[in-house]
C-alpha cells in the first residue's frame, strides 16, 4: 500500500512539473521553445505525434512604428514511457535544474538575418546617397593680334583673333556637356539678286556635344571638330604658329583641309600606342551651325600610332568622304598623311593633304622645323603651299601660294601667358598675286 502511495506522488509531482515547465516556455516572447535541445537520453518520436499550431506573436516595437513578425513553427515531441519514468525517478533533480537555470533552451529562429531586417525601422535603413555633381568649368583663350606689311591689299592693324569660352559640365557617370563659342567672330553674309543671308558657319557658336564614355571608347554627339588632319584637329590654344598651315586657313580660296566643325556621332578611343577618332556627320564643314539639305551624310575618320623604339615619333593618317555624288550634294573626298617627332628641343612636323570639292581638286602640304633653345623659348620655320585647283592657273582663285615662315614663341615661367611673333613671306605662282611680306604678333592668354 505504501508503494502504491509513493508511486501516485512522484505520478502527481511529475505532472507539476511538466505543468510548472509548460507555463516556463509559454511565458518566453516572441519565439517559441522546445524540449528538443533538453539534456536527456535519446528517445524515439510517436509517428501519432502531430505538430502543434504555428503562434502568431504580437507586434515588436521599434522606435516608432510597429513592427509584425512572423509566426514561428514550434515542433512539440511526445516522450516515451521509457523517458516519462525516468524524469519521474529525478523529478526532484530536474525541478532544481529549472530552477537554477541549468537547463538549455534552444529558439526556433529560423532566418535571422531576414527578421532583423523585417525589424529594422525604415528611417534607419540605409539609402543609397544622392549623386554628387562637379561644379560646371569654365575655360577661355584670348589671342590679341597685330599685324602689318606691305602690299596693296594689306594694312596695319589691331584685332581680336579669338576670344573663346568653353563650359563644361559633369552629367554624371563621366559623362560631359559642353559648350563653346567664339565671340570675336564677324558674321558673313552672302547676297544675290533676291536676298541677303547669313553664312551659318560665321556664328559665334562653335562645339555643343554631349560626351559619353563608355567601356574602350567615348561617344561625342553634337557639334565638334571633324577628325581631319593633324594640325586641324589641334587646338588654337597650342599651335605651333600664329595661324594655321594654308590648307587649314585659306578659307577665302577654298581651303577646308581640317580646323572644320559639323553635326553629328563620333567614337574616339586609345590602345598604347595607337589613338583614333570616327563619326559619321552631315558634312565635312559645310553644314556648320545648320541642318543639313540632304539625306547623305560624311564619313570621316582619323589614327594616328607612336612608332616603337622611337621616342616622340608619331605617324598618322586621316580622311573624309560624302561618297557618289548626287543632283543636290556634290562629292568631298580628302585624304591625308601626317608625321611629327617632338622629343626635349626639337620639333619636327609634317602634313600633306588631297582631296576634291565637285570636279575640283585641291591639294596642300607643309612642314614645321622647331628648335627650343632654353623651356621658354621656341624658334620655328614653315614651309607652306596651297593649291585650291591642280588643274589651272590663271587667277587669284585658283593660282597656287606658298608661304616661308620664321618666328618664336615665348612663354613667361609661372604665367598662363604666350607671346608670338613671325614674318611670313608670301608668293604666287606667276605672280598673278602681288608677292607680300607680313609681320604677325600675338599675345594670348589661357584659362
Amino acid at each position: 500500500m505504501t508503494s502504491y502511495i509513493r508511486f501516485a506522488t512522484n505520478i502527481a509531482l511529475a505532472i507539476v512539473c511538466l505543468t510548472l515547465t509548460a507555463a516556463a516556455v509559454l511565458a518566453q516572447a516572441p519565439a517559441p521553445i522546445t524540449f528538443d535541445a533538453l539534456p536527456r537520453a535519446k528517445r524515439p518520436v510517436e509517428p501519432s505525434a502531430a505538430p502543434s499550431r504555428p503562434r502568431t506573436t504580437a507586434p515588436v516595437r521599434t522606435g516608432k512604428k510597429a513592427v509584425s513578425q512572423e509566426a514561428t513553427p514550434v515542433v512539440s515531441v511526445t516522450p516515451s514511457v521509457a523517458t516519462l519514468v525516468a524524469m519521474i525517478d529525478s523529478a526532484e533533480q530536474r525541478t532544481a535544474g529549472f530552477a537554477g537555470g541549468d537547463v538549455q533552451i534552444a529558439r526556433v529562429t529560423g532566418n535571422d538575418s531576414a527578421r532583423k531586417a523585417s525589424t529594422q525601422p525604415a528611417h534607419d535603413r540605409p539609402t543609397t546617397a544622392a549623386p554628387v555633381f562637379q561644379s560646371t568649368s569654365v575655360a577661355g583663350l584670348l589671342q590679341v593680334q597685330a599685324t602689318g606689311g606691305d602690299g596693296s591689299a594689306q594694312t596695319s592693324t589691331y584685332r581680336i583673333r579669338r576670344a573663346e569660352l568653353k563650359l563644361t559640365s559633369d552629367l554624371g557617370r563621366r559623362a560631359q556637356g559642353i559648350v563653346m563659342v567664339d565671340v570675336a567672330k564677324a558674321l558673313s553674309l552672302s547676297s544675290s539678286s533676291t536676298a541677303t543671308t547669313v553664312n551659318q558657319s560665321s556664328r559665334v557658336l562653335q562645339d555643343a556635344l554631349i560626351t559619353l564614355p563608355l567601356p574602350h571608347v567615348t561617344v561625342d554627339a553634337g557639334q565638334q571638330r571633324v577628325p581631319l588632319g593633324l594640325e586641324g584637329t589641334t587646338s588654337a590654344a597650342v599651335l605651333e604658329t600664329i595661324e594655321r598651315a594654308l590648307m587649314e586657313s585659306s578659307k577665302a580660296r577654298g581651303a577646308s583641309f581640317g580646323d572644320v566643325r559639323d553635326l553629328g556621332v563620333a567614337v574616339k578611343g586609345g590602345l598604347k600606342r595607337l589613338d583614333y577618332k570616327a563619326g559619321i556627320f552631315n558634312g565635312t564643314g559645310e553644314t556648320m551651325n545648320d541642318a543639313d539639305k540632304n539625306v547623305a551624310k560624311s564619313f570621316a575618320a582619323l589614327f594616328g600610332v607612336k612608332v616603337p623604339f622611337v621616342s616622340g615619333l608619331r605617324v598618322g593618317a586621316s580622311g573624309a568622304t560624302s561618297g557618289e555624288a548626287t543632283a543636290d550634294k556634290p562629292a568631298r573626298d580628302r585624304v591625308g598623311v601626317d608625321v611629327k617627332y617632338a622629343h626635349d628641343w626639337l620639333t619636327i612636323q609634317t602634313e600633306a593633304m588631297t582631296g576634291r570639292d565637285g570636279s575640283t581638286t585641291r591639294r596642300g602640304m607643309y612642314a614645321l622645323l622647331g628648335v627650343a633653345p632654353i623651356m621658354t623659348v621656341k624658334l620655328v620655320a614653315r614651309f607652306d603651299a596651297w593649291d585650291p585647283n591642280t588643274t589651272q592657273e590663271t587667277s587669284a582663285a585658283d593660282v597656287t601660294e606658298r608661304d616661308y615662315l620664321v618666328g618664336g614663341t615665348w612663354v613667361p615661367a609661372a604665367t598662363r601667358l604666350k607671346l608670338q611673333a613671325a614674318v611670313v613671306r608670301k608668293t604666287y605662282t606667276y605672280s598673278i598675286i602681288p608677292g607680300a611680306t607680313l609681320l604677325l604678333t600675338q599675345l594670348q592668354a589661357s584659362w
